[in-house]
């Protein structure tokens, strides 16, 4: 049974602490056992509704729907149209980043700048000229991904095992919520994904900065059902969420992809349908996540520290202020920890291709 179905050993084998478990990082994972989210239960309804409880939603006849449909599809064929020079661009950069497959399987993908991608504010050509930019920045900086069994695969950044438990940060294509972003980094213990934070590569200038390239965080979403088990890897791992775990996962891929900024989008500009329900919700998600991350709000987007943040922490207790101190420690080592893991895994691409050549060359 996996060591996260019990209460997770911080102190032992002689008092390590966390910091000492994160020493080395793993070869070999465990075996995964996956938990199993426990059933939702039934709202339970009142006895009896009030008058004013009783609410029926504006019908919408089939005609009224229809139009506001077509509408829509015309607005977007005429931006398709205009835009066709650049769609061409696209296309090609899509194939030479070796994303073909995984085009040709989800045409949706290419065409998504016609939608709410990323930003509310970007407009459709500022969309475009992202996406060109995010595949123009992967063929450039990381041409030998597919190498890897990318896109098809999620493949492995880093891994770490604390006694019976496996930690993982994984690189992937985005299944759902693909307006989010075109990459995603998910976290997870024993082959269980706890969180993923969508990104893209996009022109510094999209968003007001003068650097070439930027990382902009379009997404951070959680699993249902695991919430128990996010606890309770946060706490096996020195009280740091598997979102702030990702987070030190961009930076270490942020040096890679050539980014000199990382951004988080705000509440306010986050494209999900669901948000608007559930503001405080929204704003909890990403505007504090960015805040507690060191992130600095600048417009539209949060700018966040390319390394970890030092906050001050003269107005606590000696006892908070320590516990402050270990954990930036922590989260050092484990950033460099990725940063090696990173270096060590698209090195074993380069290499993989050097080996093709001579192959093909041998033949």
């Amino acid at each position: 049974m996996s060591g996260l179905s019990r209460r997770p050993r911080l102190l032992d084998r002689g008092g390590k602490t966390p910091i000492d478990l994160f020493g080395v990082v793993i070869g070999k994972p465990a075996p995964f056992h996956r938990q199993e989210a426990p059933a939702p239960e039934a709202a339970a309804l009142p006895a009896v509704l009030e008058r004013d409880e009783l609410r029926l939603d504006e019908w919408n006849s089939l005609r009224s729907i229809l139009r506001r449909n077509s509408r829509r599809r015309a607005r977007q064929i005429t931006e398709l149209a205009l835009n066709l020079p650049g769609l061409i661009a696209l296309g090609a950069r899509i194939h030479r980043a070796g994303f073909g497959y995984a085009a040709c399987c989800q045409p949706a993908l290419v065409f998504k700048y016609v939608g709410q991608y990323l930003g509310k504010s970007f407009d459709t050509a500022a969309r475009l000229r992202i996406m060109s930019h995010h595949y123009r920045t992967l063929a450039a900086r990381l041409p030998d991904l597919c190498k890897l069994g990318f896109p098809r695969n999620e493949i492995v950044v880093w891994s770490h095992r604390i006694e019976l438990d496996t930690f993982t940060i994984g690189l992937c294509m985005p299944a759902t919520q693909y307006l989010e972003g075109d990459l995603s980094l998910v976290f997870s213990v024993n082959g269980v994904r706890l969180h993923k934070l969508s990104f893209t590569c996009i022109p510094g200038k999209e968003a007001g900065l003068e650097a070439g390239t930027a990382l902009l965080v379009g997404g951070s979403q959680g699993f249902p059902g695991t919430s128990a088990l996010i606890r309770q890897a946060s706490k096996a791992i020195g009280e740091i969420s598997p979102a702030a775990m990702l987070i030190l996962g961009l930076q270490a891929l942020a040096e890679h992809l050539g980014a000199d900024v990382i951004l988080g989008v705000t509440a306010d500009e986050q494209t999900s349908n669901t948000l608007p329900a559930n503001p405080e919700h929204a704003i909890s998600r990403y505007d504090s996540l960015w805040e507690m991350s060191g992130g600095e709000r600048h417009g539209r987007f949060y700018r966040l520290p390319g390394r970890v943040a030092w906050k001050d922490s003269s107005h606590l207790s000696n006892g908070h202020r320590s516990r402050a101190r270990r954990k930036r420690e922590l989260k050092e080592r484990i950033l460099v920890q990725i940063r090696q893991s990173a270096e060590r895994l698209f090195a074993v691409a380069d290499r993989l291709h050097v080996v093709l050549l001579v192959a093909i060359s041998i033949a």
